[in-house]
């Protein structure tokens, strides 16, 4: 681990909030959760930003489509609706690299984590692992007691 790192990741951590510190690889930006972002933005060239892309999210759950931060990694956005269903985005072009539909509405806020090569997240009525490369579902869990929520990213 690089000395910069010393004292930001856990022992045992995801090998992907080691290898992309500098990006926002989990919730809330890393396992101790210090919503601290690495960034050239400052008070001289905010002015200066403008819009770089879009990308439209529809499913739409009981407080909106938008209602959990995304995680960065490895040139990619990973996002969850307000459906659950989940995207992956190219940050630096804003093309929709590939997209797994739950059509699970909501309450949330719920959201997405990465860890070991798996996004991890959950709908209203379970929890999945997705291959982050493809997107495709690895396992889906719906065994759970009756009233069992989850209103944060796991």
């Amino acid at each position: 681990m690089p000395p910069s790192l010393a004292g930001f990741i856990p022992p045992g951590a995801p090998a992907e909030d080691i290898r992309y510190f500098n990006e926002w690889p989990s919730p809330n930006d890393g396992l101790y959760n210090t919503r601290v972002a690495s960034s050239s933005i400052s008070a001289t060239n905010v002015a200066k930003l403008a819009v770089a892309w879009t990308v439209p999210l529809t499913g739409v759950g009981a407080t909106g489509r938008d209602f959990a931060n995304p995680v960065i990694a490895n040139g990619a956005v990973y996002l969850q609706d307000g459906a659950s269903n989940v995207m992956a985005v190219s940050y630096s072009t804003g093309r929709v690299l590939w997209t797994h539909m739950f059509n699970s509405s909501d309450y949330g806020p719920n959201g997405v984590t990465l860890a070991y090569g798996r996004i991890y997240g959950v709908t209203a009525t379970g929890v999945f692992a997705l291959d982050a490369t493809t997107g495709r579902l690895v396992w889906y869990h719906t065994s759970f007691a009756a009233g069992i929520a989850f209103e944060i990213a796991p």
